[in-house]
């Protein structure tokens, strides 16, 4: 998908993202080192998928080199880039100024003139398969329980156990191991029941349960953003699997 066609998507549409205003300041969003980066390469075509390591503002941005690669890129060849800021997806274009070998690789780019910026609406369910274990509390019979969670958002979940035993209406918390930017996490959600639907799979009795988090503190809430628009960009093919 090209940045036109990304910067084409009606915020009033069902699409995950909302267009923002067009800035010039990527310093401005404070992009994380480690952050992931999906940089296209024009000509020869060739997609590569990076970390973000730090800029100049004003200059240029400092990128990890390819761990691999089988085509040869060229200083000055154009390119274009896509990555996670805060709570954002931008797209720019630049050129690459230098590829630097030692002591370690990396790519020196063109800092942007202006980028095209995504918001991820919050309310928005990323589907996945994910293992996680539910506990219910001291005060329920057979407290814990793995469950599948089938998608995902910043306001909640939908898990699948094997067992409608799980008390409705209670509190209770969800207990994940997620892997963002190449950095393991363990999030522990905080979440109350919504709706619960029985189901029959295979002669299995399943339940799905609708999840909403509450009480999330800041380093938990950031965690699951960055998790969550990761999984959109899996999910759009404008990341491949790290």
């Amino acid at each position: 998908m090209s940045s036109t066609e990304l910067s084409l998507i009606d915020a009033s549409s069902s699409a995950p993202f909302a267009v923002q205003p067009v800035v010039s300041s990527l310093a401005s969003l404070k992009p994380v080192p480690g952050d992931p980066v999906r940089l296209e390469v024009r000509h020869p075509k060739a997609r590569f998928n990076l970390r973000f390591v730090g800029l100049y503002e004003g200059k240029g941005v400092i990128l990890s080199a390819p761990r691999q690669q089988k085509i040869k890129i060229a200083e000055g060849s154009a390119l274009l880039i896509k990555m996670i800021c805060a709570n954002r997806i931008c797209s720019f274009s630049s050129r690459l100024l230098k590829i630097q070998e030692q002591p370690y690789p990396l790519w020196h780019i063109e800092y942007p003139q202006e980028m095209t910026l995504k918001r991820l609406r919050q309310h928005t369910r990323v589907p996945l398969a994910l293992k996680v274990m539910i506990d219910a509390g001291e005060d329920a019979p057979n407290s814990q329980w793995p469950a599948l969670c089938t998608d995902i958002s910043l306001q909640g979940a939908s898990v699948e156990v094997i067992s409608s035993a799980l008390p409705l209406k209670n509190k209770m918390f969800v207990t994940a191991r997620i892997r963002v930017a190449g950095v393991d996490h363990v999030l522990l959600l905080p979440a109350s029941i919504c709706r619960a639907v029985e189901s029959e799979q295979v002669g299995i009795k399943i339940t799905r349960y609708s999840l909403e988090f509450s009480d999330l503190d800041e380093d938990t809430h950031l965690t699951l953003a960055g998790f969550v628009y990761q999984q959109w960009l899996y999910e759009c093919g404008q990341l491949d699997t790290l």
